[in-house]
């Protein structure tokens, strides 16, 4: 297993039919034991999510996610 951590900048470019401008942003680091899973549970808390019954998606670059 690799033993790379990733920093992750996540940008909350708006909901409900607005668009924040600008956008808010949270910088999240993961190690090799982290999953998707775990990445959402971290963005929903950074950014104070309340309304947790949402489904989460992911889109990597090169066009792969879960």
């Amino acid at each position: 297993m690799a033993r790379m951590w990733l920093r992750i900048r996540v940008n909350l470019l708006g909901g409900r039919g607005v668009a924040l401008k600008p956008a808010p942003g949270r910088v999240f680091i993961a190690g090799p034991s982290h999953a998707f899973g775990d990445l959402a549970w971290a963005i929903d808390l950074g950014f104070a999510r309340w309304d947790l019954a949402h489904l989460h998606g992911f889109e990597l670059t090169g066009g792969a996610g879960s």
